[in-house]
């Protein structure tokens, strides 16, 4: 939406001047207080864009030419504003990586890179469809922090209840270690045995290895059904139970707890 308040903008100053919204637009400036083009230029001062759009650049015969000022327009996006919007983009990105960081179990170095191009052994992996949903699971996972359950149930609410839902099914208790994908991964009791049959006897090593990347297709592949079956059945009992009514989901925070 930034982005484009400041193209709009950039558009509205490459007008002609003979253009009667050239003429409406001079006018506002002469009104008391701000006006919309004044809170467009706030909005490219906080994209931090380096080079503003400077329609003086144009003649008068490049602003009465539309092909001129769609080309100064886009040249100034692509050059300016498209860096410097990425530029914050990415900012952000590292700031809620640091955050899970240093509120979850797995520093977000081990799981950069996040979205990277499928690899050649990966892209034509021969799983079935309930494999390639396992592992949208995992990467949801990996980028959340959360028990991926949207894959399983999309209208579910936010889980609220202090207890997992398998251990206090299988368990009959609440246990201890809390509710979240950590304690789903690492020390969900009645899963054990889905874990070792995902991952094989001696290849589990909790939430961190689970959700790290590799190169290893057949590895990923215990990883992902690991992961996205143990959501699956924490969906299962917390359905069950009646813990997960039919409303928006909003996501609030890392889950990996």
């Amino acid at each position: 939406m930034l982005q484009r308040i400041a193209l709009a903008r950039a558009r509205l100053l490459a007008l002609p001047r003979s253009s009667p919204v050239a003429a409406a637009v001079l006018g506002s400036r002469a009104v008391t207080g701000a006006t919309w083009l004044e809170h467009a230029a706030e909005v490219v001062t906080h994209l931090q864009v380096q080079v503003d759009f400077c329609a003086d650049r144009l003649g008068e015969a490049e602003r009465a030419c539309p092909v001129a000022r769609k080309r100064a327009v886009r040249q100034w996006k692509h050059t300016a504003l498209l860096p410097a919007v990425r530029a914050q983009e990415q900012a952000w990105f590292l700031l809620q990586l640091a955050a899970l960081n240093n509120e979850g179990l797995i520093p977000y170095t081990d799981l950069l890179p996040l979205r990277p191009p499928l690899s050649p052994g990966l892209r034509w992996a021969p799983w079935g469809a309930s494999l390639w949903r396992c592992f949208r699971a995992w990467s949801l996972a990996r980028v959340t922090g959360r028990v991926p359950a949207d894959l399983w149930w999309p209208e579910h609410s936010r889980y609220e209840a202090q207890a997992c839902p398998v251990c206090q099914a299988e368990l009959g208790a609440p246990a201890a270690s809390g509710t979240g994908l950590g304690h789903l991964l690492e020390a969900c009791a009645p899963l054990q045995g889905l874990q070792e049959a995902c991952c094989g006897p001696g290849r589990a090593g909790g939430s961190r290895w689970a959700l790290t990347d590799t190169l290893d297709v057949g590895e990923l592949a215990g990883k992902c059904r690991w992961v996205g079956l143990a959501a699956r059945t924490w969906v299962w009992h917390a359905r069950a139970a009646g813990l997960l009514q039919s409303a928006p989901y909003r996501h609030e925070g890392s889950d990996l707890r």
